[in-house]
C-alpha cells in the first residue's frame, strides 16, 4: 500500500507538473503570436506606406506631364487668331458680296419701275397740262357769264335760300343717325323666330341630344379614370421610394456609423500617442457619420421626388395647355356646325312667332323660350350646352346655366382673372363670378338677387334678374357683318355727310360774301 500511495503522488505531482509545463508553452506560443502579428502589422504598414507614396509620386509625374501636354504655347495661339482672322474677313467678304449682289438686283428693278414711272408721268403732265388749259378756259367763261347775271337782289335772294336749305339740311342731318342707331339696335326677326322655335329644336332633338350627353358624360369619366389612375401609380410610386430609401438610409447610416468610428481609431493611431481613444467620442463620431451619410441618402430620394414631380408638372401643363387648345378648336367647329345648321325660318313662321311672343305666350314663358334659345348656342368645355331650364328656382341653383349665358351676352366683359368657370366645381364662386361679371355689363343688370336668392332658390327674384338681363342685353340684335346691309348704309350716310359739310360750307362762304357786298354798297 505505501507503494502504491507513492506512486500515486509521483504520477499527481507528474501531472502538477504537467499542467504547468503546459501553461507555460500557452503564454510562450501566445506571446509569440502576439510578436508575430505585431512584426506582420508593421510589415504590412510599411509595405501600404510605400506604396501609397509611390503611388503619389507617380500620379504628381503624370499631372506634371499633362501639364506640359496641355500648355498653350503663344505660337499655337497666334495661329489660331489669325485662323480665325482669316475665316471671319471671308466670311464677311461673302456677305458684303452677298448685299451688293442682292443691292444691284435691287437697284436693277427700282431702275425699271423707275423708268416706268417716269413715262407714266410724262403722260400724265401731259393730259394734266391739256386740262389745266381746258379748265382755265371753261373758268373764264363762267367768271364772264357769272359776272354778266350779277344782279344784287338776285344773290340775296340765292343768300337766303341757302341759308334755309342749310337749317333744313342739318335738321334732317340729324334725324338720320338716329334712326341708323335705332337700325343698329333693332332685333333681327329671324334669331326671335328662333327663340320661339327654340322648344321645338329641343323636343325634336331630344333623343340625339340625349345620347350625345351620355358621349360627352363617358368621355369625362374616361378623362377622370385616366387622373385617377395616374394619382393612384404616383402615390404608390412614392410608398415604394419611401421604403426603399428608410431601408437604403438605415444600411448607409450602418456602414457609416462603423467607418466613422474606424476614421476615429485610425486618427488616434496616426497621433502617435498625443490623443487618446474616447469611447464617448468614438461613438459621437460613429453616429455624425450615420446621420450624415442618411442625410445624403434622404436628400437623393427627395431631389428624385421633386425631379418627378417637376416633370409630372411640366407634363400636365403642356397637356392642359394643348387640350385648351383642342378645346378651342372643337368650339370653333361646334359653332361653325351649329349655324351651319341653324337655317333661316320660312317668313310664315316668323309671322308666328312674332304674334305668339306678343299675344299669345305668357311673360315667363318668353323669357324662359330666351334663355333656351342662348343656352342651346352656347359651348361648356369643349362641349354643347344641352342642360334644361324649366323653372327659375333649381334648375338655376348651382349657377351653370347663369355661367353659360353670361359667357354668351358678355363675353366682353369676361376677364382673364375671372378664371375658367367651365371646370369650377364651386357653386358660390360660380354664381359670385358671375354678379360680378354681370355688374360689368353696360348698362349692369345687378341690384336684383344676390348669391343667397340663387343659392336658396327665390323664383321671383332669378325671373327679375333674367329678365333685366333680356331687357337690357338680348343678344338678338342683329348681326354687323363687314359687307351687311347696315354697314353698306353707314358708308353711304358718311359720304352724304361728307358731302353736305362741304355744301354747307360753301353756302356759308357766299353767304358770308354777300353780306360784305351788301355793307360795301350800303356805305
Amino acid at each position: 500500500m505505501t507503494r502504491l500511495e507513492e506512486e500515486r503522488k509521483e504520477l499527481e505531482a507528474e501531472e502538477a507538473q504537467l499542467v504547468v509545463r503546459r501553461q507555460v508553452r500557452k503564454r510562450v506560443v501566445r506571446r509569440l503570436i502576439t510578436e508575430r502579428q505585431r512584426q506582420l502589422m508593421q510589415v504590412f504598414f510599411g509595405q501600404w506606406r510605400t506604396t501609397v507614396e509611390k503611388i503619389h509620386e507617380k500620379r504628381l509625374e503624370l499631372m506634371k506631364w499633362f501639364r506640359k501636354l496641355t500648355e498653350i504655347k503663344p505660337g499655337d495661339v497666334f495661329k489660331a487668331w489669325h485662323a480665325w482672322m482669316i475665316k471671319e474677313q471671308l466670311e464677311r467678304a461673302k456677305r458684303e458680296k452677298a448685299e451688293y449682289e442682292w443691292q444691284m438686283g435691287t437697284l436693277g428693278e427700282e431702275l425699271t419701275e423707275a423708268k416706268a414711272k417716269e413715262t407714266k408721268l410724262e403722260k400724265d403732265l401731259d393730259f394734266c397740262t391739256k386740262e389745266k388749259t381746258r379748265l382755265e378756259k371753261e373758268l373764264e367763261d363762267t367768271l364772264a357769264a357769272i359776272h354778266a347775271q350779277k344782279v344784287p337782289e338776285t344773290m340775296e335772294v340765292i343768300a337766303n335760300m341757302g341759308q334755309a336749305l342749310s337749317y333744313i339740311g342739318t335738321t334732317a342731318m340729324g334725324n338720320i343717325e338716329p334712326i341708323i342707331k335705332e337700325i343698329e339696335d333693332a332685333p333681327c326677326y329671324q334669331k326671335i323666330a328662333k327663340m320661339y322655335w327654340s322648344q321645338k329644336e329641343e323636343d325634336d332633338n331630344k333623343e340625339a341630344e340625349t345620347k350625345k350627353i351620355q358621349e360627352e358624360a363617358k368621355l369625362r369619366e374616361e378623362r377622370e379614370v385616366k387622373r385617377k389612375k395616374r394619382e393612384e401609380r404616383e402615390k404608390k410610386l412614392r410608398e415604394k421610394e419611401g421604403k426603399l430609401c428608410e431601408k437604403e438610409a438605415e444600411a448607409a447610416a450602418a456602414e457609416a456609423k462603423v467607418q466613422g468610428e474606424e476614421d476615429y481609431k485610425q486618427k488616434i493611431e496616426d497621433s502617435e500617442g498625443e490623443l487618446k481613444l474616447k469611447r464617448e467620442e468614438m461613438d459621437a463620431a460613429g453616429i455624425k457619420a450615420a446621420k450624415r451619410a442618411e442625410a445624403e441618402i434622404r436628400k437623393y430620394y427627395s431631389d428624385k421626388q421633386k425631379a418627378r414631380a417637376k416633370k409630372v408638372a411640366d407634363d400636365l401643363a403642356e397637356k392642359i395647355r394643348l387640350y385648351k387648345i383642342e378645346q378651342a378648336e372643337t368650339e370653333i367647329s361646334w359653332h361653325k356646325l351649329r349655324r351651319e345648321n341653324d337655317p333661316d325660318h320660312s317668313e310664315e313662321e316668323v309671322a308666328e312667332a312674332l304674334e305668339e311672343l306678343t299675344h299669345n305666350l305668357p311673360e315667363d314663358v318668353v323669357l324662359q323660350r330666351w334663355v333656351k334659345y342662348h343656352l342651346r348656342r352656347s359651348t361648356r368645355g369643349g362641349f354643347g350646352y344641352r342642360r334644361k331650364v324649366y323653372n327659375y328656382h333649381d334648375d338655376l341653383r348651382d349657377g351653370v346655366s347663369y355661367g353659360v349665358l353670361m359667357k354668351r351676352i358678355g363675353a366682353n366683359v369676361i376677364k382673364e382673372e375671372d378664371g375658367n368657370m367651365d371646370e369650377e366645381i364651386d357653386p358660390q364662386v360660380r354664381i359670385d363670378t358671375m354678379m360680378d361679371q354681370s355688374g360689368r355689363l353696360e348698362p349692369p343688370a345687378t341690384a336684383f338677387n344676390t348669391r343667397g336668392h340663387i343659392l336658396g332658390q327665390d323664383t321671383f327674384l332669378n325671373a327679375a334678374f333674367l329678365s333685366r338681363m333680356m331687357i337690357t342685353h338680348s343678344g338678338v340684335k342683329m348681326e354687323q357683318q363687314p359687307d351687311g346691309e347696315i354697314h353698306k348704309l353707314k358708308e353711304v350716310y358718311a359720304d352724304i355727310k361728307k358731302r353736305w359739310d362741304m355744301a354747307r360750307a360753301m353756302i356759308s362762304k357766299v353767304r358770308r360774301s354777300e353780306e360784305r357786298r351788301g355793307a360795301k354798297r350800303r356805305e
